[in-house]
């Protein structure tokens, strides 16, 4: 199946599929989650009270891996199982 590569707003890089599904690459999620993190880090130094995702992975209120699932999270209808660039 043929699939053409966008970047979201957020930096994410998306495959979209012929259903015109965009299904995230889960190396990029990794790197967008990464940023989150660092950036709300940074951001909570002056604003304790920082919400975002990123903050809630700081103080541990969700864990890493599931800031990522949520990165993950598209409308599949199952054509992207098994591709090579989801592992």
């Amino acid at each position: 199946m043929e699939f053409r590569t966008i970047v979201r707003e957020t930096g994410l890089r998306e495959h979209v599929c012929k259903h015109g599904i965009g299904h995230p690459d889960k190396r990029s999620a990794y790197i967008i989650a990464g940023i989150q993190v660092h950036n709300a880090g940074v951001r909570m130094e002056e604003r304790p009270d920082e919400f975002s995702d990123g903050a809630d992975v700081i103080r541990g209120k969700i864990t890493f891996e599931e800031l990522i699932d949520g990165l993950m999270t598209h409308g599949c209808d199952g054509c992207c199982k098994g591709q090579e660039w989801n592992k």
